[in-house]
């Protein structure tokens, strides 16, 4: 007769589900999944009104993710060669997750799929934040299902065990070497903005930019008891997909013969950190706003710097090159017993794992067209080279003709020159003066009041003097 109380017994059945509601269930999930997938962001796609995306505070703006790469160490050499080489660009042809809102995919960079009005730009590093190291042995990999487990002992004696006469005494560290190595990246590179190509609109170091999940808080710090079998199962079935012959396994006898008696389950103590560089610019480093229009391409690129102590420390972090951890290279990988001991290890094998995700994240808010034109207007003198390559000049043409316009607008002239200034009911709705501390005009500058988007477009089309493309 069950224990269980009566008054449980209901409760228990009434959370089960027949073959016909578990189906209703899933299949209103996935409908939900899929409203979400092809949902638009409010936030970034709605379009706002110029001044007041000039002159937000940062923190107020949406974000976009151009795009990410995930990477899991270790990477063998050649691999880390060929995703950090000399110079890279954070959006690759094969990231891992594209924005499906603003930035679309290309080889060697994007091109914004609508007007994009950009404030500042962020480096993204993702890394967990536990980290934990454990003492094994390193064992061939099993070729089939089925195969009998290895005992292997704390202590792996120099010429293998009986079950695999290749084991090696080995180290799996988790995590530990890939937070150090974002330190190392950061003041390994240089933050570049590269923009139609030949405009370099940020010039940093990347430890200078600072790093966006610096903001990562974690609490409860300290360190407990955990359980590291899922980390090591992942690190071996990596090692797996790399046909490596070799994966670690954790201590499961005293020691090997007859003797030897099975150990418990191994328990690791976690320790839980994040990395932390706020950088010079806190972490959002701002760049002269400007809209990246449809048909012009950019680029975020990480461009080694001229020293290799960093660079070197961290390739030797993330990478594996199938030789023993020994303290010095001019060691021999053993020693035979001889007069003063036993056999002995000249070190270990070491396994380091850990996901990487990196990439840009860009904020600002996408534009209307009329917002775009208010823009060219007063700000689009030095980037008439930028938009007059022939795809973009297209773009930006469209996006006139839009709102109406006889072509892209030509950007005010000086006072005095440009007769345009004379439109005053246009000029003021649209812009304002800036004054410097001393009462002397220094320019023009959004106006932030609300204006109707009819208004808007008959002010635009009051200053409607078609510019033509400037030939290289």
């Amino acid at each position: 007769m069950s224990n269980v109380p009566a008054v449980a017994r209901p409760f228990r059945a009434a959370t089960r589900l027949d073959s016909a509601a578990l189906h209703k269930v899933n299949l209103a999930r996935r409908t939900l999944r899929a409203q979400i997938q092809n949902a638009r962001d409010y936030n970034s796609m709605g379009g706002g009104a110029l001044g007041e995306i000039a002159g937000a505070p940062l923190a107020c703006l949406p974000s976009s993710i151009p795009a990410t790469r995930t990477r899991e160490i270790p990477m063998s050499p050649d691999e880390f060669d060929l995703d950090f080489g000399p110079e890279f660009s954070l959006i690759p042809d094969n990231a891992s997750q594209q924005s499906t809102g603003l930035i679309s995919k290309l080889t060697t960079g994007g091109t914004p799929l609508a007007p994009f009005f950009l404030r500042a730009v962020c480096l993204l590093i993702r890394v967990d934040p536990n980290a934990f190291a454990q003492v094994g042995s390193s064992v061939a990999r099993p070729t089939t299902s089925g195969t009998a487990p290895i005992r292997t002992p704390r202590v792996i004696p120099v010429g293998g065990v009986p079950d695999d006469p290749t084991a090696r005494p080995a180290v799996f560290e988790y995590n530990h070497q890939l937070l150090q190595g974002v330190q190392d990246l950061l003041l390994a590179y240089q933050f570049q903005y590269l923009l139609q190509g030949r405009f370099l609109m940020i010039n940093e170091r990347a430890m200078d930019v600072g790093l966006v999940d610096s903001h990562t808080c974690m609490q409860g710090f300290g360190t407990a008891n955990a359980d590291p079998g899922l980390a090591i199962a992942q690190l071996n079935a990596y090692l797996a997909a790399a046909n490596e012959a070799q994966i670690f396994q954790s201590p499961n006898v005293s020691a090997v013969g007859v003797d030897g008696q099975p150990l418990e389950p191994n328990l690791v103590q976690i320790q839980y950190a994040t990395p932390v560089a706020p950088g010079v610019f806190g972490v959002c480093y701002p760049v002269k706003p400007h809209v990246l229009f449809p048909g012009q391409n950019y680029q975020f690129l990480l461009t080694r710097v001229n020293e290799s102590i960093y660079f070197n420390r961290l390739r030797e972090r993330w990478t594996k090159d199938g030789q023993l951890t020994k303290p010095d290279p001019l060691f021999a990988d053993s020693r035979p017993a001889d007069l003063d001991g036993p056999a002995i290890w000249g070190g270990y094998d070491a396994y380091r794992y850990g996901v990487l995700q990196y990439g840009t994240l860009l904020r600002g808010a996408e534009l209307l067209p009329e917002s775009c034109m208010q823009w060219l207007l007063a700000f689009g003198q030095p980037y008439q080279s930028v938009i007059s390559q022939p795809e973009v000049w297209a773009q930006v043409d469209a996006l006139a003709r839009q709102c109406g316009l006889n072509g892209v607008p030509k950007p005010l002239g000086a006072r005095g020159v440009d007769p345009r200034w004379e439109k005053t009911r246009a000029i003021t709705a649209l812009f304002q003066d800036k004054i410097d501390a001393n009462g002397v005009l220094a320019g023009l500058d959004v106006s932030e009041q609300r204006i109707d988007k009819a208004d808007l477009i008959s002010c635009l089309h009051e200053l409607d003097v078609p510019a033509q493309p400037i030939t290289v």
